[in-house]
This record gives C-alpha cells, sequence and structure tokens, in this order.
C-alpha cells in the first residue's frame, strides 16, 4: 500500500510540474522575451557612441 501511495504522489508531482512547465513557457511569454530582446539591440544600434 506504501508503494502504491508513492506512485500516486509521484505521478502527482509529475502532472504539476508538466502544467508549470507548460504555463511559464507559453507562447505570448516568448513573444515578449523575443521583442525585449529586439528592443534592447535595436536601443543599442541607435545609442550614440562619443569618442
Amino acid at each position: 500500500m506504501i508503494i502504491a501511495y508513492g506512485l500516486i504522489a509521484a505521478m502527482a508531482l509529475g502532472a504539476v510540474v508538466f502544467v508549470a512547465y507548460r504555463m511559464y513557457n507559453t507562447p505570448a511569454r516568448a513573444y515578449r522575451r523575443r521583442t525585449r530582446q529586439e528592443q534592447r539591440a535595436y536601443d543599442a544600434r541607435r545609442a550614440p557612441t562619443e569618442p
């Protein structure tokens, strides 16, 4: 019986980890991350170069 409860707990933990991973890596988050990186690169190109 202890083994069965351990397997249930392990499967529940696996499901929680999977859902958390999917929520963290949503397409909207990836889009925001990419646009932030593009904006930083654009700002760096436009920065005046002081001699």
